[in-house]
């Protein structure tokens, strides 16, 4: 199931016990080969004003710290959930060094906030995680008034044209659709919908979006990584998954190939609520 459509749909059909763990047997993995969100974005929501230097901030599902710590850099106090121990505890190991970062190892759903409030909550690439059904009314909850709502995305990088023709032969093998999932044009279509939702929203208002394309080098070994954390390659059975795996190292190191340059799209979209 890679059809970026068909993953949505899977994603929230899923029972909350299912959402909770889906990454905790790559979460090492996944700290060192997903890409991080650049500096300009940060940049622009304080620009906004939707972050300074004295927010309090609640972060949704921090996976291992990708974002929280850049966030760190930049405002006073932050609550960061994440519901995955294996996420959890990497990420809290590195908020040692940072005593204004709160690390609770919970889902959002389940999380018992005892009345704190915040001026912004963030989500880098865990919005779509969140039970729809309690979304939007638990963030209005947990904000402030005139607070923000701040989602950041980056699209799985895509590696340059000559290595994807050589996995595309690969995937014709198992599923030709996983050649798909990280075609930008289906990424930049959904996020264009969210934007959509976003500005007819009855509880924020004041859309605002920014976007830079971004270059990440990866080896071989990294790069498989890199797949191991996407969800539908962790919906392959291991057999496969490690026949696929084995398959796109040679056929890659069969044309000399060691490393390559890979594009993402980094993404910024903010609402604040309404009054």
């Amino acid at each position: 199931m890679a059809d970026l459509k068909e993953y949505l749909e899977w994603v929230s059909s899923q029972s909350l016990e299912v959402r909770k763990d889906g990454y905790s047997s790559v979460a090492e993995v996944y700290d060192r080969t997903r890409p991080r969100y650049p500096k300009s974005l940060l940049d622009r929501a304080l620009d906004w004003g939707v972050l300074s230097a004295q927010s309090r901030v609640l972060e949704i599902g921090c996976g291992p710290g990708t974002l929280t710590f850049d966030l760190a850099e930049i405002t006073d106090s932050i609550v960061a959930l994440e519901p995955g121990f294996a996420a959890y505890d990497l990420a809290r190991k590195k908020s040692e060094a940072f005593a204004h970062v709160r690390l609770v190892n919970s889902s959002f759903e389940e999380w018992d906030r005892q009345g704190e409030t915040f001026d912004a909550v963030v989500a880098a690439c865990s919005f779509h995680w969140i039970s729809p059904e309690v979304r939007d009314r638990q963030i209005v909850k947990c904000l402030q008034p005139n607070g923000s709502l701040i989602l950041l995305w980056n699209t799985p990088p895509r590696p340059e044209p000559k290595v994807c023709a050589i996995l595309d032969r690969v995937y014709e093998h198992y599923d030709p659709s996983l050649g798909h999932f990280d075609r930008l044009d289906d990424h930049k279509q959904r996020l264009a919908q969210l934007e959509e939702t976003l500005s007819r929203s009855q509880v924020f208002d004041h859309l605002r979006c920014d976007r830079v394309m971004c270059d990440r080098q990866y080896t071989i070994d990294s790069y498989l990584g890199l797949l191991s954390t996407l969800s539908p390659y962790l919906m392959l059975e291991a057999q496969e998954r490690d026949r696929l795996f084995q398959d796109i190292q040679k056929a890659l190191h069969d044309r000399g190939i060691q490393e390559f340059l890979t594009s993402y799209l980094s993404v910024i979209q903010t609402v604040t609520i309404r009054n």
